[in-house]
């Protein structure tokens, strides 16, 4: 996963406009690691979500009594769909994405979601490529259960941004 989708959603956010308003915020300390308080929870937060996502997405898979091989599929299809959803998320890592200019105003950024969606499709149903993963076609239901994953983790960050804010204004104040 990390090879191939990584590599290709993470090269799109080089060509990511700056943000609204990035200017007029104060510049970062030089003394502040690169990895803040904030990040580390953002991982972590990232990570739980994700990792819960493809988990109940491999079980569903078993208990509707697919294949191993499909259960893989589903959950790496999953793990995929939420890295999607957080390159959007990223636009801006404090301000909410949730507008057309949010979701759509990144051209690179689709281009690479375009290509990673390609690379997916190959993994899923090509047989060479199964044969080699040891993965199983993923059915329309279960796609629809991988986009619905997606969405949960793009609007739970958006969420956690928002909390996030709020107590940051309301410790300012």
């Amino acid at each position: 996963i990390n090879m191939v989708t990584e590599v290709t959603l993470s090269l799109s956010l080089a060509f990511l406009p700056a943000a609204a308003g990035n200017m007029q915020r104060a510049p970062r300390d030089p003394a502040e690691p690169l990895l803040t308080g904030f990040l580390g929870w953002r991982i972590v937060i990232v990570t739980v979500l994700m990792t819960t996502a493809s988990l109940l997405m491999f079980r569903w898979e078993l208990a509707a009594g697919n294949s191993l091989a499909t259960a893989r599929a589903a959950a790496v299809n999953m793990i995929v769909v939420g890295e999607i959803a957080y390159l959007l998320n990223c636009r801006d890592l404090e301000r909410n994405i949730l507008s057309l200019a949010g979701i759509f105003g990144n051209k690179p950024a689709w281009l690479g979601i375009a290509i990673v969606i390609v690379m997916q499709l190959a993994f899923t149903y090509l047989p060479w490529l199964q044969v080699w993963f040891g993965t199983g076609d993923v059915s329309l239901a279960s796609w629809g259960r991988i986009a619905a994953g997606g969405l949960f983790i793009l609007i739970a960050v958006e969420a956690e941004k928002w909390l996030v804010a709020r107590w940051r204004a309301a410790r300012s104040a």
